[in-house]
């Protein structure tokens, strides 16, 4: 029995196969034949694809549909001695319509249109409603570059697009290419597909198969409407390669560094792999080829020798044994961001850096602005202090606030045959503080203003806490450094926001404790209770309902002073923060406010396991942002002297007002007894998270979400 048939290089999901007959003779010797899908070379032990199919006379071609059958060869016989002759074979994987999302544009050309109050843009044709569509204007007739861009959060195989247009003619696609990336911003389009038979004049869903290319990112290029007038499409729809058991799949990433991360992937053991290829880039270089690459019974790998706060695409292909391509795959990831940590004390600053950061710098020479003031290092760290009037540290004054700034300074290395390897460092960094004389130590005192946020790293999760004050009620607009020391009334209210920000969904926030004190020290005497054990203490504490939800909580205090305070009455709110996971029915936050016989009474009924989980460790990380003066309508009227020196560059860390405490748990106990941290530790048993560095320099104040 004659055959023919095609090796795809690995089992696939096949859909259909369209045969073409001949039509300059021997139509007749296609009236009865069979397809074959399977992963034998020996096509007829294949299954088929139903049963016997003809071609009948005159018919170019003929669709088989094969239902989802999996197989790495595509076959074609006759059950009889005969002459074979094709035309030509089309193999088609089973499609999978992506769900749409209208976040997956991120750029389009034009303007959109604006009626109202309703903004026409390229997220409308992902939309799911054929009564929008995509108008963009501000370009003119036969402009034929209108495009829109997409983002589609991971590598997908596409091998299908669906188009309706709106279906006026005027304004309806004629011709267009389906390109892809291999990398972010900036794109390097490559193309896929081009369409040049799309219909005007209907608004019906018309469906294009044929291609296929692999990428996270995608830009649909229109290139003709059939009036010349900007396009407006009413729905677009991709299709995807659907997943098989045979290939590469669920690349993921961990342990993710600054300089370095770890990918990890599933290989089907029906793939005979002979060897790997790691092929990984930012935006802007050329790819490179990890070397060595992976071995072929590796799922796992780490690349080393990124920079930090990068994105980076990866690809990994495996290879057969005749060096086919058999699988690939691809992904995208950020390195971790460099926390550099800076100290600033009441007569001394200092800044760290990880040496994971420094790659290329010589820390042995390493100095601030007088060179003689060399760094300290470990193995892990890089730190360099100095005096506030030390070390050429640059000084300057802007009203209440003295700013101090000086520069961490490193040289390339530079080897024995004097090659130089690295770029010369320059990091700028300072501390900012409130001067203020205080009586009953005859002498100025600054108090510190750190910064508002803190990043915290758990595996490829970030986690970034913040506490703002705000000059209003709608907590539009946040105080920045500038603006400190905020001087209030004794009638105005306050007003400060705690939120954390991350890429889980199923996170909560729960201000445990708040307290006011004089100093940026929590346990300083006098101080306010205003939130104990997540009970509101303090009866003027309103709660922005509105505004607040899982991720952000918005207060609103009246302004308040310490009793019997001589020395000028700065306050400074500290706030204790727990996260939660939504679905945890035993986490503190599901437990809300907890009065301290109540806690005292949870404690005596626990069970021993419950206690043993609420006895782990806890990591608490503290933010300052502040402070607030309250003063007297007299003192309100009066000119503040300017108090102080200053200077500097911001690219280090400042002082505070709001104190917030970050609270995490590491599940495991590192030494404390059970009982000894019972009562003090009960509910504060939510999932582990790492804490990573102190704090992260910044300048932005967002409203925190």
């Amino acid at each position: 029995m004659p055959w023919w048939r095609v090796d795809l290089g690995r089992s696939l999901a096949i859909g259909s196969v369209v045969v073409f007959n001949r039509q300059d003779c021997c139509q007749e010797r296609l009236n009865n034949f069979r397809v074959h899908v399977g992963d034998s070379s020996n096509v007829t032990s294949n299954p088929q694809c139903g049963g016997d199919h003809a071609v009948t006379s005159g018919q170019q071609r003929i669709t088989v549909d094969c239902d989802g059958l999996r197989g790495r060869y595509v076959g074609i016989s006759l059950p009889r001695t005969d002459i074979l002759t094709l035309c030509e074979v089309q193999v088609y994987g089973v499609p999978r319509e992506l769900e749409q999302d209208p976040s997956w544009v991120v750029g389009s050309a034009g303007t959109p249109y604006v009626s109202g109050g309703v903004t026409y843009d390229a997220a409308k044709v992902f939309d799911g409603d054929n009564e929008t569509y995509w108008n963009p204007q501000g370009t003119s007739r036969y402009h034929n570059n209108w495009y829109i861009t997409l983002d589609l959060t991971e590598s997908k195989t596409l091998i299908g697009i669906a188009v309706n247009n709106f279906g006026d003619t005027t304004h309806d696609i004629a011709v267009f290419t389906l390109q892809k990336s291999l990398s972010a911003s900036p794109y390097i389009w490559q193309d896929v597909v081009t369409v040049t038979g799309v219909q005007g004049g209907t608004s019906q869903r018309q469906e294009f198969f044929g291609f296929q290319g692999t990428a996270r990112y995608w830009r649909l290029l229109i290139t003709q409407t059939h009036s010349g007038y900007q396009p407006t499409p009413t729905e677009l729809n991709l299709y995807e390669l659907l997943a098989t058991d045979t290939e590469l799949s669920d690349l993921t990433f961990s342990e993710i560094g600054i300089d370095q991360m770890t990918l990890s992937w599933t290989a089907s053991a029906d793939l005979d792999i002979t060897r790997y290829g790691l092929r990984y880039r930012h935006a802007g270089t050329s790819y490179l080829d990890l070397s060595p690459p992976p071995a072929p019974n590796d799922t796992t790998v780490t690349v080393r020798g990124l920079w930090a706060g990068t994105e980076y695409n990866f690809t990994l292909t495996a290879f057969g044994e005749n060096d086919e391509q058999i699988g690939e795959i691809s992904g995208t990831e950020t390195t971790a961001e460099v926390i550099v940590t800076v100290d600033c004390r009441q007569d001394h600053m200092s800044v760290t850096f990880p040496r994971a950061a420094l790659t290329g710098v010589d820390v042995d020479t390493m100095h601030l602005l007088n060179d003689t003031c060399r760094a300290t290092y470990t193995e892990t760290e890089v730190t360099l202090g100095t005096g506030l009037q030390e070390c050429g540290t640059i000084q300057e004054s802007s009203g209440d606030k003295l700013i101090f700034s000086n520069e961490a300074i490193g040289s390339p290395v530079v080897q024995d045959n004097g090659a130089v390897r690295g770029t010369p460092f320059s990091k700028s960094f300072q501390c900012e503080f409130v001067s203020q004389f205080v009586i009953s130590q005859e002498q100025n005192i600054l108090f510190n203003i750190p910064p508002s946020r803190l990043q915290v790293v758990n595996a490829k999760n970030q986690f970034t806490f913040e506490m703002h004050m705000f000059p209003s009620a709608d907590f539009a607009r946040t105080y920045t450094s500038a603006d400190y020391p905020v001087r209030v009334s004794s009638s105005d209210q306050l007003h400060f926001g705690l939120s954390v920000n991350s890429p889980l969904d199923n996170l909560e926030l729960f201000a445990l404790h708040c307290l006011a004190t004089p100093s940026t020290d929590p346990d300083d005497t006098p101080s306010v209770s205003i939130i104990q054990d997540g009970c509101d203490i303090d009866q003027t504490l309103q709660l922005n309902n509105a505004l607040s939800g899982d991720m952000a909580l918005y207060y609103s205090i009246q302004s308040f002073t310490f009793p019997n305070v001589v020395d000028p009455s700065l306050v400074y709110i500290h706030c204790t923060m727990v996260v939660c996971f939504k679905d945890d029915p035993n986490s503190r936050c599901n437990e809300g406010c907890m009065p301290y016989r109540r806690r005292r009474r949870a404690v005596s009924d626990m069970s021993e396991a419950r206690v043993r989980r609420a006895s782990e460790t806890d990591q608490i990380v503290r933010l300052s942002q502040g402070p607030f003066e309250v003063v007297g309508e007299e003192k309100q009227a009066s000119a503040v002297p300017t108090v102080g020196i200053a200077a500097g560059t911001a690219a280090g860390i400042a002082g505070v007002l709001l104190m917030v405490a970050a609270v995490f748990l590491v599940r495991k106990r590192r030494g404390r007894d059970v009982k000894e941290q019972a009562e003090d530790r009960v509910g504060f048993d939510n999932y582990s998270f790492e804490l990573w560095g102190k704090g992260k320099a910044t300048n932005a104040t967002p409203k925190p979400e």
